[in-house]
């Protein structure tokens, strides 16, 4: 994996939801910086991340412990994880591993990227283009998210909400991003 193109990152805060009940926000603190990165992640995921960074308490998931018995049986390494996309909103990471002296990759949801970091202790990176393009950090305390990086249901929210307070402009910018999502598909 080229390093030139990515940035290292750790975990800084977790929130407890925001708008959606269901979408919760991690927040990426740059390792040798001050750029922040906000992930928006499911709430399971939330879930999972509390109990993993949660000090004195081990998080129960025979999910975890049966995939590190099948990398440690298959001689798989993981060795990190790095967000590298947005697909409609949902941010996708590709997972490092190394078998017999080979680099592979997969690619899951950038949230379960996050919990498999978290739970083998491994770097986790954002790629610089993608930084870029998903939001920008305005003053390290808030930011606006490119439209690009929000979900299907955010945007649905986001235009009746526009619609409502009479922001015609906003929302047709919205209905253009939901159309083209459609056609996409």
């Amino acid at each position: 994996m080229g390093f030139d193109d990515k940035v290292e990152f750790k975990l800084k805060a977790l929130s407890k939801g925001l708008g959606a009940q269901d979408i919760h926000i991690l927040i990426l603190g740059e390792k040798n910086g001050s750029t922040l990165f906000p992930l928006p992640i499911r709430k399971e995921q939330e879930l999972m991340i509390s109990q993993l960074i949660t000090p004195f308490q081990q998080a129960h998931s025979s999910l975890l412990e049966t995939f590190r018995s099948m990398c440690n049986a298959s001689g798989v390494i993981i060795t990190s994880v790095c967000i590298n996309n947005i697909y409609d909103g949902d941010f996708k990471a590709d997972i490092f591993q190394m078998h017999d002296g080979e680099e592979t990759t997969c690619e899951v949801s950038a949230g379960d990227a996050i919990i498999l970091a978290i739970y083998f202790r491994i770097p986790i990176y954002v790629d610089k283009k993608l930084l870029k393009e998903a939001f920008s950090n305005k003053d390290n305390h808030t930011f606006s998210f490119s439209i690009k990086s929000l979900s299907k249901d955010l945007l649905e929210k986001a235009l009746k909400d526009a619609v409502k307070n009479e922001q015609y402009e906003v929302a047709s910018i919205i209905r253009d991003e939901l159309k083209k999502r459609h056609e996409g598909n």
